[in-house]
């Protein structure tokens, strides 16, 4: 039942959202589209796809295609082209990936992009909860909670920028991301300490919200590689940039709070090898794809590095593996 109730908890800001975020696509920050690079791959089917849902959104301003849809808007397959329509412009210009119009076929960056919104969730949970337990009021939850969320996104969209609305820091092209961090802070406040004394909750040890959490950082490595190759970094600046998307808030979080960064530590299970595995499992396959002309496309790559950066994390949960480390002798 607490889990239930959690769950709805954290899920809450993304539902409350949502309706937000589809009006928003309207607007300026979600009028230009980025070059895709994930699409650009594909098979023939997908591009066929892909050229249909593009063709539907440009007959939408027709007027005569709009005089023939009146007397059909239940017809099946328009019913489905408006779903993908609406599903891609919700998931426009995410956090700092690759989206555009044609994007609507590529099930898999719809997982990621999904699972980057579910990730700014519980990390904003992680931050609230870490600053609350510091003493902080409402507005320091608040803070430490967007910090958490997008701080490792802004690092590489700073260290990236070069002019223009380009290269704008992701979340106040769309301040979804902000919105949702904030709401989810508000939430966590209210509820949280009820859950905690009720259940005897403890969020770094609890599974459900270990693999939530595991899900994001995933996402975020992704997303961050695919914004330096889309960039045209060197291989080791890809790497780089997914660690540094999937990690960096929680460094900077933790600096805030007078704690040692979890990352850089072994007092804790393994969490940053992860991210690095993935965002390395990427450069490295997408280069020997273009390379040796390996039968693999960029959303395969995509999936596979997710999976990994995954994988690592969760198997890692209660596992008493560290990374090497000097054994140093802490005064009392």
């Amino acid at each position: 039942m607490w889990l239930l109730s959690f769950s709805l908890s954290i899920i809450l800001p993304i539902v409350l959202l949502l309706p937000h975020a589809v009006v928003d696509a309207r607007s300026p920050y979600f009028s230009a589209s980025r070059s895709s690079s994930n699409c650009l791959q594909h098979d023939s089917r997908i591009l066929k796809e892909s050229t249909k849902a593009n063709i539907v959104s440009t007959l939408k301003d027709d007027d005569a295609y709009n005089r023939m849809i009146t007397t059909s808007d239940h017809h099946p397959q328009r019913i489905e082209e408006d779903q993908i329509i609406s599903t891609a412009k919700i998931l426009q210009r995410l956090r700092g990936g690759d989206t555009t119009g044609a994007a609507s076929s590529c099930k898999v960056n719809l997982l990621i992009e999904s699972m980057d919104i579910f990730g700014t969730t519980i990390f904003a949970f992680s931050g609230a909860l870490k600053a609350g337990r510091k003493g902080m009021d409402l507005i320091g939850m608040m803070i430490i909670a967007c910090i958490t969320a997008v701080g490792g996104g802004t690092m590489r969209d700073l260290l990236m920028m070069g002019g223009g609305e380009e290269h704008v820091v992701f979340w106040m092209q769309t301040p979804l991301y902000l919105e949702i961090s904030l709401l989810t802070a508000l939430v966590t406040f209210f509820l949280w300490p009820k859950f905690e004394e009720k259940f005897g909750l403890e969020a770094d040890s609890t599974v459900p919200i270990c693999t939530a959490d595991a899900l994001g950082l995933a996402a975020f490595c992704v997303v961050g590689v695919q914004a330096a190759a889309k960039t045209g970094l060197a291989p080791t600046l890809w790497v780089v940039s997914g660690l540094m998307t999937a990690t960096f808030g929680g460094i900077i979080r933790d600096v805030i709070c007078g704690d040692q960064p979890r990352i850089m530590y072994p007092h804790r299970s393994l969490y940053a090898l992860g991210p690095a595995l993935g965002a390395l499992t990427y450069t490295v396959l997408d280069h020997l794809v273009n390379a040796q002309s390996w039968p693999l496309n960029t959303s395969s790559i995509t999936l596979i590095s997710f999976l990994v950066a995954f994988m690592v994390r969760v198997i890692s949960f209660n596992k008493p593996w560290r990374m090497p480390h000097w054994n140093v002798k802490h005064d009392e």
